[in-house]
């Protein structure tokens, strides 16, 4: 595994979604590679709130691990929870499936950023 380093760039992204605000940090390391995401779910202490905890755990250990976030996205995107929402366009259909989006945007940010030298 991948050591993190001390510190780490990083872009936090709101969504909303059935179980309300998410905000989804996704950090970066100096060749804008995703290392590692974040989630905050405002229901501190609930179950939601653990479950998100736990996924991004796993996420992290995979990005640290290599594995790339497509493949990771890819099994997060279209999972569907009794309460799905649009945010400013976007179809949230669950929190895995918010945070899956809420890591193609930052990577999608960085590609940008990289091929426009602003990053």
């Amino acid at each position: 595994m991948i050591p993190r380093p001390r510190s780490l760039d990083g872009k936090t992204v709101k969504l909303r979604t059935g179980c309300g605000a998410l905000f989804v940090t996704v950090n970066f390391d100096k060749d804008k590679k995703i290392r590692e995401v974040f989630a905050y779910l405002g229901k501190s202490g609930s179950c939601f709130s653990s479950q998100v905890n736990s996924l991004c755990r796993m996420i992290s250990v995979a990005l640290r691990n290599d594995v790339p976030i497509e493949d990771i996205t890819d099994h997060l995107k279209g999972q569907r929870c009794p309460t799905p929402s649009i945010d400013e366009g976007i179809e949230c259909l669950s929190c895995s499936d918010a945070i899956a989006k809420a890591m193609e945007i930052v990577a999608q940010d960085l590609k940008e950023g990289v091929q426009n030298g602003n990053m």
